[in-house]
């Protein structure tokens, strides 16, 4: 089951609520899988998106106009050939996203992680500005962009999880809202189906 994006709607006692409580848009895919949370949050970490063809070639059809603006003037670019493309591997890695904040609370058997970022992601090229988790919270320059992705896995009937995959995102000024919700329009659709088919991978996984 997947929930379409919105503007405004919250997700009461996340993790996510804490790091990024007011946004412009947010989507969110979601499924149940057979497993606890603890095996369920792990594989959904670990999970490689990559060897999906069609998020690889989703995530090939945004980078093209940044490849045909550096094309275009003469620079040469490193292969963006990825070996793993997950979570662990995002936080990891120089994608301009840093982790945030995880949580394991033995309570009600939840857990999560959330990730975030700084940039211009409707741009050609996405630029990211290099921020630590405390001066995410507190970024609130103009014509940028804070974004968040959550993971989440919690307990559903006997047996199984609910694992839910959520992005949030909040630009900052008038024009950053405007050419945001320009390039929203047609990739937040690309974004959630990248969302879809990885639940989908995952709950095949952990079904078979």
């Amino acid at each position: 089951m997947a929930e379409p994006s919105d503007e405004g709607t919250q997700t009461a006692g996340s993790l996510i609520d804490d790091w990024l409580p007011e946004y412009q848009a947010r989507d969110v895919a979601r499924t149940n899988v057979r497993g606890s949370p603890e095996s369920a949050f792990a594989a959904a970490r670990e999970m490689d998106f990559f060897d999906d063809s069609v998020i690889r070639g989703l995530f090939s059809v945004r980078r093209g106009p940044g490849l045909a603006m550096d094309w275009y003037r003469g620079v040469k670019r490193a292969s963006a050939e990825h070996s793993r493309f997950s979570l662990d591997t995002l936080a990891q890695s120089d994608s301009g996203f840093v982790l945030l904040a995880e949580d394991d609370d033995a309570t009600s058997g939840r857990r999560e992680v959330v990730l975030g970022a700084v940039g211009r992601f409707w741009a050609p090229k996405t630029t990211f500005e290099a921020v630590s988790a405390e001066a995410f919270r507190a970024y609130d320059v103009g014509g940028q962009a804070r974004a968040v992705i959550g993971l989440r896995a919690e307990p559903a009937e006997e047996g199984r999880s609910r694992v839910t995959f959520e992005v949030r995102v909040a630009p900052i000024g008038r024009r950053a809202r405007l050419s945001f919700r320009v390039y929203w329009l047609g990739v937040g659709k690309l974004s959630h189906v990248v969302r879809q088919r990885a639940l989908r991978r995952l709950k095949e996984e952990l079904e078979d």
